[in-house]
């Protein structure tokens, strides 16, 4: 296991940091990030984990990215805790395990699972959940206002496209855009709450 933490006591965000692994020689991490850490990952030719953000970790695994926004503020208290092909990328946002998941924006959480992704078009998505499962996807249309606060508990291909709107599992259930949030799916398959599906309910 290898160990690296890095705090350049400048405050400058432009340093490097590479652990190599004592018994192989190899990198098993990169560090760019200010007072981040990289605890672990399997040591390659070519590094496994990196970590761009401030304050961030990254534990276990291979293959994660903690990234940085471009704008202001930068990405910072971010952790990835195992998995593999996981990228992380805003403030406080945490992917726990899991392979090929993403989580954009501001205190985002997702517990594991396979290919699923917290993001937005229009701006950090804010403090929404994907426990786990399977192609799951808290994300906007890029006109429509952003997902935020928004739930997935787990199931396969599940999409939410609204604000405030819980899925909690099941297959390929969906909350379209357009819509004032406040939608519910408990479970099932194929269950859709439209744009329109309000009015007519209120009707």
């Amino acid at each position: 296991m290898s160990l690296n933490i890095f705090c350049d006591p400048s405050g400058g965000t432009q340093s490097q940091s590479v652990r190599n692994d004592p018994y192989s020689g190899l990198d098993s991490g990169t560090i760019f990030g200010n007072c981040s850490a990289v605890f672990g990952g399997r040591p390659l030719s070519t590094p496994t984990n990196i970590n761009c953000a401030d304050l961030s970790a990254i534990i276990m695994g291979d293959c994660n990215v903690i990234d940085t926004f471009a704008a202001d503020p930068p990405g910072m208290y971010n952790t990835i805790g195992n998995g593999c092909k996981n990228v992380v990328a805003g403030l406080f946002t945490t992917i726990d395990n899991g392979e090929n998941n993403c989580a954009n924006g501001y205190w985002l959480f997702m517990g594991g699972g396979l290919n699923n992704c917290i993001w937005s078009a229009l701006g950090p998505n804010n403090s929404s959940v994907v426990v786990g499962g399977a192609s799951n996807f808290i994300t906007d249309d890029g006109v429509s206002c952003p997902a935020t606060y928004s739930f997935i508990g787990g199931g396969i291909e599940n999409q939410i496209f609204a604000p405030n709107s819980y899925i909690g599992g099941g297959y390929s259930n969906l909350v379209a855009p357009g819509n004032f949030g406040l939608n519910t799916i408990a479970a099932g398959c194929e269950n859709r709450i439209g744009s329109l599906a309000r009015l007519f309910l209120a009707q």
